[in-house]
């Protein structure tokens, strides 16, 4: 092998490889070729220095990130079960949300199998032929077209490296002023374009919306302080209101398209898309009601400093109208609920094992177990409805005593604190604690 690293040459008997074909599973037909998977036993010197080669491309591509991070075909320690327990993993959490997760599954070879395709095979396939793309979300439709964007590599890219207005860097908003003055001047005559923007000190809390309009030549902002109560969801809304009202105005009738774009992806879903809200049903219909272009996209940084602007004005204004909202409701019904509750539990008779652990009352206990079966024993444990005789003596007369096999009454404290028969587990419990604390 030394040798054949020296010369560069590799003998003929180490590329020589008995092919054994095995049957694909679930193949219609095994006439054709492709039904059958080829494996070549080669030789074992051969296959040596295979892997000796693979060790020093794989650490190199590893530590240069040439290859994508999901990726997981083709990679040490990582397999295509790796895909699919993040494909699951996505599916549980959105089920439990209630949500949907639309997958697509892409075989590259069989999508691009004539030869027209061949340059874009090559591009595609350089380090995996198959792949799988997911959403999860609430609307099938809104997924589908998540899905249609993602394929199609279409929409504004031109916007994917400038951040978010609340993050972006002073560069990146600069470059963002230049490809809006861009933008502006690519737009047909008679259109304006309005970058809208909401702000919130709390959520809920003091709100404020703001906008820029440009119509032609000409540039208008809005500032206006919403509540002193709301959400950003409100301000959001309100800010694409203004603007209506404001092309309502004498100055704005020559206008024939009206394109306003928002950073927020819930109020573009609302207007767009009919997404539900179990609030501010008002507003979203003045909005609906009128024709204009409705686009999501990272804001206008003048619109997000008159938003933040328009919040403080807000929240240093004593009167203001305050919009109770359906979550009010249910979060100040919850808040009575519990503190009802909590009294309740302070002066009853009844539980007082519980209590002297748990004399909180919640609706999470606020403790993590590693699985439900200690999170059972545990419980147990500090409640005293366990499978202890002490317990089960005093439910269930088929039991013949409460007698532990030392002599003692088997209850929790003397299972945890005294019982001689666990005395080496006990103290194994006690160092283990001794040492994590």
């Amino acid at each position: 092998m030394n040798r054949s690293w020296e010369e560069g040459i590799l003998p003929q008997n180490w590329k020589m490889a008995n092919v054994k074909f095995l049957k694909k599973a679930h193949k219609l037909s095994y006439n054709n070729p492709s039904a059958y998977r080829p494996i070549s036993l080669t030789s074992v010197v051969s296959k040596l220095k295979e892997r000796i080669v693979l060790y020093r491309i794989e650490e190199y591509v590893e530590t240069n990130n040439i290859i994508d991070n999901e990726q997981e075909g083709f990679r040490q320690y990582r397999s295509t079960v790796n895909a699919l327990l993040s494909l699951i993993q996505s599916i549980y959490g959105g089920f439990n949300k209630k949500m949907i997760t639309l997958a697509l599954f892409i075989d590259f070879e069989k999508a691009y199998d004539t030869d027209i395709f061949q340059t874009v095979l090559a591009q595609k396939c350089k380090f995996a032929d198959d792949a799988t793309i997911w959403h999860t979300g609430e609307d099938i439709n809104i997924l589908q077209q998540d899905l249609q964007t993602d394929i199609d590599k279409k929409g504004t890219e031109y916007w994917t490296t400038l951040g978010s207005s609340k993050t972006r860097t002073s560069e990146q908003a600069i470059e963002g002023q230049r490809l809006i003055k861009q933008q502006l001047e690519e737009l047909p005559p008679n259109t304006t374009v309005a970058f809208t923007d909401g702000s919130c000190m709390g959520n809920p809390g003091p709100c404020g919306a703001g906008a820029i309009i440009y119509n032609n030549e000409e540039e208008e902002t809005i500032q206006y302080p919403v509540s002193n109560r709301g959400s950003i969801l409100l301000a959001e809304l309100v800010a694409i209101k203004l603007v209506l009202e404001k092309i309502d105005n004498y100055n704005y009738r020559n206008v024939k398209q009206l394109n306003i774009y928002s950073d927020s992806q819930s109020a573009v879903g609302i207007i767009t898309l009919n997404w539900k809200s179990e609030n501010y049903h008002k507003t979203i219909q003045e909005i609906k009601n009128r024709k204009i272009k409705l686009e999501q996209k990272e804001g206008n940084e003048q619109a997000d400093r008159l938003a933040k602007a328009a919040a403080k004005e807000a929240d240093n204004r004593e009167e203001m109208s305050s919009i109770t909202t359906k979550q009010d409701i249910k979060q100040a019904a919850r808040t009575s609920v519990i503190k009802k509750w909590k009294t309740q539990w302070e002066s009853s008779e009844v539980g007082r094992r519980f209590f002297n652990h748990h004399p909180d009352a919640s609706k999470k206990i606020k403790l993590d177990f590693p699985s439900k079966k200690h999170f059972n024993i545990l419980n147990s444990l500090r409640s005293g409805y366990s499978k202890l005789k002490g317990y089960q003596h005093f439910i269930n007369r088929h039991v013949e005593d409460n007698k532990c096999t030392c002599g003692e009454i088997e209850s929790v404290e003397h299972f945890l604190l005294s019982c001689d028969n666990y005395s080496l587990d006990r103290e194994k419990l006690r160092q283990s604690i001794y040492f994590k604390t």
